[in-house]
């Protein structure tokens, strides 16, 4: 019994000597959470961005279609942009 407490203090000292390990890597076809919710978010703004263009068919162009615009621009560049950043830990 003390023979085998001793190998795991040393495996375990050996272990933080060698530092933290690398972030496995999953396999590339993997669907992540963060991917999904990356393709979920992206297809509402691009759904509220189609009911806009069909607001300004049926209504014209007016000062609200374009802030509506801005905005949804501004939302598919900062949450598409912020899911598809990596973790920097």
């Amino acid at each position: 019994m003390a023979d085998r407490r001793g190998a795991d203090a040393r495996r375990s000292l050996k272990r933080r000597q060698d530092g933290p390990r690398p972030p496995r890597r999953l396999p590339s076809g993997t669907v992540t959470s963060r991917r999904l919710i990356l393709v979920v978010t992206l297809l509402f703004i691009t759904g509220l961005a189609a009911l806009t263009v069909l607001d300004m068919i049926r209504n014209g162009l007016n000062a609200l279609s374009i802030v509506s615009f801005v905005i949804l621009l501004f939302f598919w560049v900062a949450i598409g942009g912020a899911l598809r950043a990596t973790d920097r830990r």
